[in-house]
């Protein structure tokens, strides 16, 4: 699978490790914002972005514990891949009403995701092979 990972930009290491994770697990991660962090081209950047989004074949969603201040450009993403038709996948909590609506899952940490992520791959290709 083709998967999107978007967070707040503090947690880009942690998310390096995570398409590491990714590509051992036989998916790709087309998040190009954890590799390129130059604040002079934020235009292109988030154009780049748009192009990662219309890459992936799932979104996966880091949400921020209840009470947490984020800039919010992971939410635009999030309504940019969900207008897309994009699986969505919420890693923690819900953080608002759009997180209810349907094609959008809610999971308690990474590893599930993966399972998820997994489980996406799995009925893509019995589809395929149908």
């Amino acid at each position: 699978m083709k998967v999107y990972l978007a967070a707040s930009f503090s947690w880009y290491p942690e998310l390096i490790e995570y398409d590491r994770i990714l590509r051992r697990n036989g998916h790709s991660c087309t998040s190009g914002w954890l590799y390129l962090h130059d604040k002079d081209q934020m235009k292109r950047m988030a154009e780049f972005d748009i192009e990662d989004i219309n890459r992936s074949e799932i979104f996966v969603l880091f949400s921020e514990p209840k009470g947490e201040k984020t800039r919010g450009g992971k939410h635009f993403e999030t309504g940019y891949a969900y207008a897309r038709g994009l699986p969505i996948i919420v890693v923690g909590e819900k953080e608002h009403i759009f997180h209810e609506l349907d094609g959008v899952e809610i999971v308690k940490d990474w590893p599930e995701a993966l399972r998820v992520i997994n489980r996406f791959q799995r009925l893509m290709a019995d589809l395929y092979n149908k």
